[in-house]
């Protein structure tokens, strides 16, 4: 029991590092977790929930170059765009259709993500979005964001680097056993959790709050948006682990388990009682 104790905190740290890196890294390039995304932005019915439908049409087809895409993803440090495959592959049993990603920004810890400049990209030279009359209010939330992502984003990679040195405390702890490395233990993991724990909780409200905002203002348009459940999943994991850790790598240092027990006192030499002749 005592050594389940010990090692512990840092299996606990080793899985949250895990998923924490893959929270930070989801998205950042083609089909590496692009299914992990703090929300989705999806434009595939722009401008078609209007009432003029065939002039809606016309116009997307003679603004539009490649055509418009379907959804933008936004991740911690990139965002991701593509097409939604046929509807055909749309049952009651897979009501989400399957996502083609057709390319991801560049990673970046600064990352931002703006609707109408991705979407004029796909307009032909001349043309913008007004045209298929596109709500300001929708870019001024992705402006509001972008303060919000990048602090997310920046306590991630502290919560993350923190998290690594925990586990490699840890790791150095199980072999020597020493009370220094038990309490960087400790303070690395409380770290990590604080940072993680904050940005988790900036994830979440941005999942939440954001997402209705952006469904608020684009219902019009038929732009809508979702949060990205696995994301939420993954990150909120991390914490609940980091929690767990730093709980027994308290009590392992409060005890004093993590010192190794004290050598036993050496033997002293039986001294030969001299014998009187």
């Amino acid at each position: 029991m005592h050594a389940l104790w010990g090692i512990a905190p840092t299996v606990c740290a080793f899985v949250a590092f895990i998923l924490s890196i893959l929270c930070l890294f989801a998205g950042s390039q083609k089909n590496l977790i692009e299914g992990a995304d703090i929300l989705t932005l999806n434009t595939s019915m722009l401008g078609r929930m209007q009432e003029f439908d065939t002039s809606v049409e016309v116009a997307i087809s003679n603004i539009a170059s490649d055509g418009i895409r379907d959804f933008y993803s936004v991740h911690v440090m990139a965002y991701c765009e593509g097409y939604f495959e046929p509807s055909a592959a749309i049952s009651l049993q897979n009501p989400i259709p399957k996502r083609n990603v057709t390319g991801c920004s560049n990673r970046t810890a600064l990352f931002n993500f703006h609707p109408s400049e991705a979407l004029s990209r796909d307009l032909k030279p001349g043309a913008n979005l007004s045209d298929l009359n596109w709500p300001n209010a929708i870019d001024d939330d992705f402006k509001v964001l972008d303060v919000t992502n990048k602090t997310m984003a920046v306590l991630y990679i502290i919560g993350t680097a923190a998290t690594g040195v925990a586990v490699l405390a840890g790791g150095w702890l199980i072999f020597s056993g020493g009370r220094l490395e038990a309490i960087a233990e400790v303070v690395f993991t409380i770290i990590g959790f604080i940072a993680l724990g904050i940005s988790s909780a900036i994830a979440t409200v941005v999942a939440f709050k954001f997402v209705d905002l952006v469904n608020r203002h684009g219902k019009d348009i038929g732009v809508s948006a979702t949060r990205g459940s696995q994301f939420l999943g993954m990150t909120w994991a991390a914490v609940a682990l980091l929690s767990i850790g730093t709980i027994a790598s308290v009590i392992m240092v409060i005890s004093g388990g993590s010192s190794p027990p004290p050598p036993p006192p050496p033997e002293e030499p039986v001294k030969e009682q001299e014998t009187e002749g």
